[in-house]
């Protein structure tokens, strides 16, 4: 169930960064057109990423201008801040007297004291922590159902989005992974295989859960499926890594291969 879809009292700002950037004030949509500057754009989802979205004005200018002197970087902050207000407060309540949605006061960017904000990614944050504390596979799966995407793949190349999307990925991952080990420890090996399937779907040099997937084959009597998770984990390292798979994985493969090898020969021998 998507966040958006919260009643919410009063005027609430709703973010989404998750897959693509969408904006609601109140119930009404912030249209592409309305912003009419990307780095307007780009104000309102540093304050969604940014704690208790609270930013210093330097930091500000540090992030979006690192290359311009200080007065004119200040300059672009004026401006950018002026088309963003324009395409929040244009949907705010017609109230007389209303406050604009966000603010600059004393050197701090911020979102205006009476107006409540809502961003997914903290959403996806509180319900990964949710799951994790209960260790409900129910849980899990309704935490990722969350992650709709990476963060802002329009941003692929901004420096100050990579870290915080670096991070929510690796939560999706680790969701995965965690969510596989609650189905075995279980009983439930299908589902478990099936969680880490869709990890390495997601990550396909993922060394540990293509491991952990070999080890469910191999307990289901899959040993053809092991070998080939494997393979397909060798090809992934050296296409996108130039590595090889990790001295236990390699282990992993040899005992597999031996049994596997063995299996072919009683074959042989019985027939």
């Amino acid at each position: 169930m998507s966040p958006f879809s919260a009643a919410q009292r009063g005027v609430t700002l709703r973010i989404r960064l998750l897959g693509e950037f969408e904006v609601e004030v109140g119930h009404r949509a912030v249209l592409d057109s309305d912003w009419r500057l990307q780095k307007a754009r780009a104000l309102v989802k540093l304050l969604a990423l940014a704690p208790r979205h609270r930013l210093g004005r330097e930091e500000v200018m540090e992030r979006l201008w690192p290359e311009l002197e200080p007065q004119a970087a200040l300059n672009n902050l004026y401006y950018a801040l002026h088309v963003a207000r324009a395409a929040l407060d244009n949907h705010l309540p017609r109230k007389a007297g209303r406050s604009s949605v966000l603010q600059l006061v004393d050197g701090v960017l911020a979102v205006g004291p009476t107006v409540s904000v809502m961003v997914d990614v903290e959403v996806f944050q509180a319900a990964a922590m949710a799951a994790r504390l209960s260790r409900n596979a129910s849980a899990y799966a309704s935490a990722l159902d969350l992650y709709l995407g990476e963060l802002l793949p329009e941003d692929q190349y901004a420096d100050w989005a990579a870290r915080p999307r670096e991070r929510l990925r690796a939560i999706q991952l680790q969701l995965l992974s965690e969510l596989a080990l609650v189905h075995e420890q279980q009983g439930e090996h299908a589902k478990a295989i099936g969680a880490l399937r869709r990890l390495l779907v997601e990550e396909p040099t993922h060394e540990e859960g293509c491991a952990n997937l070999m080890r469910l084959h191999i307990a289901a009597g899959q040993r053809w499926n092991a070998l080939r998770e494997y393979a397909q984990l060798r090809t992934a390292l050296r296409d996108e890594l130039e590595l090889e798979p990790g001295l236990a994985t390699r282990a992993l493969y040899a005992e597999i291969s031996v049994d596997v090898g063995q299996t072919r020969t009683a074959q042989r021998l019985s027939a």
